[in-house]
């Protein structure tokens, strides 16, 4: 199922800036993309897809026991210190479920190419998820280390920045919002939402902050998850857009 009929700006240049590590895409950038193109991101799947008519990778969160992914290669190990990830995100759709399932949409870096089968990834991760529930959104922050105890460690923030309320799409032209996820240092992870473009000012909640470690290790995979933990009965859909990461930095140029 795809969503269209979303209103969007002017037309967007048909290309996909991807020259990893390469410092090709411009302004610093270490990889680029608008999704107007499918570039060397991983095949499509139902509910997780790129769709380069509207320049956006989409996601569906409305069917029962999904388990998909979506992933960039990078080639190289991204920076076990600094790091800048930034993206656009529209929910088109927003609700709870009855059944009280966990629903959850990740987006992060993972150590393997093959994410799938739990809500735990079973290599390295850092990453941030909305996980709805039947009347909460749980905004999570997590370090995933299968070779430390505990495996994951995470913050769990229930409505913060995000909630039901929050970020519930109005009946037409949904508004975007801005996530940055920044490792700040090889012991600490941060995360922060804006309602505005320049990713500074207007921001959504309070800041979320996670303890890493330099072990966590091997996080090449640029990874869109989406994970449904049994029956769903609503759910949630929508888009991201104009993914951007810099790395071995902590500010983007």
């Amino acid at each position: 199922m795809k969503i269209h009929g979303t209103a969007k700006g002017g037309a967007l240049s048909k290309k996909d800036f991807g020259v990893a590590f390469g410092g090709a895409a411009g302004d610093g950038i270490t990889y680029s993309t608008d999704f107007s193109s499918h570039g060397d991101w991983s095949d499509n799947q139902t509910n997780v897809f790129i769709d380069t008519d509207n320049d956006m990778l989409e996601f569906v969160l409305t069917d029962s026991n999904t388990d998909e992914f979506m992933n960039y290669n990078l080639g190289s190990n991204v920076s076990d210190t600094k790091w800048v990830l930034r993206y656009e995100i529209v929910f088109t759709t927003l609700n709870g479920n009855t059944q009280d399932n966990n629903n959850a949409l990740f987006v992060g870096f993972y150590s393997t190419s093959d994410p799938s089968g739990a809500l735990v990834p079973s290599g390295d991760a850092l990453r941030y998820g909305v996980q709805v529930t039947e009347t909460t959104i749980a905004n999570i922050l997590d370090s995933v280390t299968p070779t430390t105890t505990p495996a994951q460690t995470k913050t769990d923030v229930n409505n913060d920045p995000f909630s039901l309320s929050t970020a519930v799409p109005p009946a037409s032209n949904p508004p975007p919002f801005y996530v940055e996820i920044k490792r700040v240092s090889a012991d600490l992870l941060e995360q922060r939402v804006f309602e505005n473009s320049d990713y500074s000012t207007d921001q959504v909640g309070t800041t979320m902050s996670r303890a890493t470690s330099s072990a966590v290790d091997g996080t090449s995979y640029l990874t869109v998850q989406l994970f449904t933990q049994g029956e769903i009965s609503a759910g949630y859909t929508g888009y991201i857009q104009n993914l951007k990461f810099w790395d071995g930095v902590n500010t983007p140029p």
